[in-house]
């Protein structure tokens, strides 16, 4: 059963009040606020009703002690056995919801951690070279600092991208990814900022731009290279400002996003969205450089890809002879010719007859 506890320089409305909530719980009382804060400390109270006269306890009492229903008499109960047993019901019922609520934000955040580890130790980093990207990937992700991230097509700009996301404190809230390559200049606005109702002749619908999409989540600007001049010096302001408004709209909205760019290389950039964007730089390196990373980025595609009947892993000669490409494609190259195999080879394990790499190639 709950405890209740009730505060009361008067003994009669104790007594009383003891009487009216006898059946709800165990009930104990106290005419002095410091023996009140003592009892708290020592025994588990889920309700307290207290005298509308010892405001200063109650203020502490609801400061230091949020996990307890403070009910001040007059205000929250009344004198009343059928009104005091009803508030008393009501007051436990909250308490448990409260606790309820804790538990599962805990649990959530328990989970948050342990899917924010998750996604950053499915980067493959066998290589000294990919553990550097990963160490700075998970310390550039509690920060609010825009990255940088570069390298060549099919290197896993994209996945460490992500990475940083789900590891960041916006992980609960949208990534949303844009292609720069895909926005023709004059849509960049309509495109990326929204616009009004009235806005354009003949449309009645508003849209929602890109920026407010990603609104206190994380914006990922990919190949930002191709960004038209003009559009980059928008983008600008909009970063500087932290506002943009849509065509249109007579007011701006203020923007909260965490911006993550995607570059093939040394992008030409206007110097005042460089100086937004390039905070943090992350070097995403070929894999030809890192070649001890393609056996396990292998095996990974394998176990994403594979269905029921296909091969199960990679045998040795399959493995070497896949160390042994150039891979100009990259990450991106290698998980094509593994899903090709896993389509086209028989057999339990993936060989390196089944890779068919000179045919493929040809």
């Amino acid at each position: 059963m709950p405890h209740v506890l009730i505060v009361h320089r008067e003994q009669g409305v104790q007594r009383r009040l003891a009487r009216h909530i006898a059946t709800e719980g165990h009930v104990a009382t106290t005419g002095d606020g410091e023996r009140a804060l003592e009892l708290l400390a020592t025994h588990g109270f889920e309700v307290v009703i207290a005298d509308p006269e010892l405001a200063r306890l109650v203020a502490e009492l609801r400061e230091r002690h949020e996990e307890v229903e403070v009910l001040v008499l007059g205000e929250d109960v009344r004198d009343d056995a059928l009104d005091a047993r009803r508030a008393v019901r009501i007051a436990i019922e909250r308490q448990q919801l409260r606790a309820h609520v804790r538990r599962l934000s805990a649990h959530v955040e328990a989970l948050r951690g342990a899917i924010d580890g998750a996604r950053l130790e499915q980067l493959v980093a066998e290589s000294l070279e990919m553990r550097e990207v990963v160490a700075l990937a998970a310390r550039a992700a509690p920060s609010e600092a825009a990255v940088v991230i570069a390298g060549e097509p099919g290197t896993g700009k994209h996945a460490v991208a992500h990475a940083i996301h789900h590891a960041s404190t916006r992980a609960a809230r949208r990534v949303v990814r844009v292609d720069c390559a895909g926005i023709a200049e004059w849509l960049f606005e309509p495109t990326v900022f929204g616009h009004g109702s009235a806005a354009f002749a003949g449309r009645s619908q508003p849209r929602r731009g890109l920026l407010g999409e990603a609104h206190r989540g994380t914006l990922v600007l990919e190949r930002i290279e191709a960004l038209a001049p003009s559009a980059q010096a928008k983008l600008a302001r909009a970063l500087a400002d932290r506002a943009y408004r849509p065509i249109g709209e007579p007011e701006a909205e203020p923007l909260d996003v965490r911006v993550i760019a995607t570059t093939a290389g040394a992008p030409e950039l206007v110097p005042d969205l460089r100086y937004q964007l390039e905070v943090l730089t992350i070097m995403i390196p070929p894999l030809r450089e890192r070649r001890v990373d393609i056996g396990p980025l292998a095996a990974l595609f394998v176990d994403r890809h594979r269905r029921a009947g296909q091969p199960e892993d990679l045998a040795p000669c399959a493995l070497g002879a896949l160390a042994e490409q150039p891979w100009p494609g990259n990450a991106a190259d290698l998980e094509r010719v593994v899903r090709h195999t896993l389509a086209t080879a028989r057999g339990t394990r993936i060989t390196a007859a089944s890779l068919g790499l000179g045919r493929q190639r040809a």
